[in-house]
């Protein structure tokens, strides 16, 4: 399982909105998710020993995408700045 991994929660049905949420790595002994829930983006938060009963369903490419977009836009700025230190 990886950051941006969609899982699936094997103690909810597929109408609850738990039951599908995007993984977002380990904090201490627990792990995070991120679902959608009466048009907001809220957080949940498991047992880290509990990780392996979640099911990987998908992966988030635009959690990706972001990502690299930031790292991108990080290399951008550096490389700006460093051009303004030499004049």
């Amino acid at each position: 399982m990886k950051v941006g991994d969609i899982i699936e929660n094997p103690w909810t049905t597929k109408a609850n909105p738990l039951h599908h949420a995007i993984y977002f790595g380990v904090y201490g002994k627990n792990f995070r998710t991120l679902y959608f829930y009466q048009g907001r983006f809220q957080h949940a938060t498991y047992r880290k020993e509990d990780r392996e009963k979640f099911k990987v369903v998908g992966h988030l490419k635009e959690y990706d995408d972001f990502k690299n977009a930031i790292r991108n836009l990080d290399k951008s700025n550096k490389e700006v700045a460093e051009c303004h230190q030499m004049k």
